[in-house]
């Protein structure tokens, strides 16, 4: 992929992370008390990684050569971490919801 459409789709990729975050922590108010802790511990360690893929993502907008592909690996390996860390609080998210609407059946 060519550089400045691999810089694109990663700016794409931060954007569409941080988004999630935001949308997922509005839903915590919808969270039960069980699964707030938990929740929340997941949040907050995506939250902490956030300004490295930033950076990450900075970095990758001023390297160049060798360089630019070690950022590049760099970078994919943090979106693909928060990628994960997404898709587990989305999980708990939906267990819980199941778990809340199973309750007032």
């Amino acid at each position: 992929m060519e550089k400045e459409k691999y810089r694109i789709k990663a700016k794409e990729t931060v954007d569409n992370i941080f988004n999630q975050i935001e949308d997922l922590e509005k839903k915590r108010q919808h969270v039960s008390k069980n699964m707030k802790a938990q929740y929340d511990e997941q949040i907050a360690a995506l939250k902490a990684r956030s300004a490295e893929l930033e950076k990450q993502y900075k970095d990758l907008e001023l390297s160049s050569g060798q360089a630019w592909q070690e950022t590049k690996d760099k970078f994919s390996e943090s979106a693909d971490y928060f990628k994960a860390g997404l898709t587990k609080i989305a999980e708990i998210f939906e267990k819980d919801q199941r778990e809340q609407n199973h309750g007032q059946a």
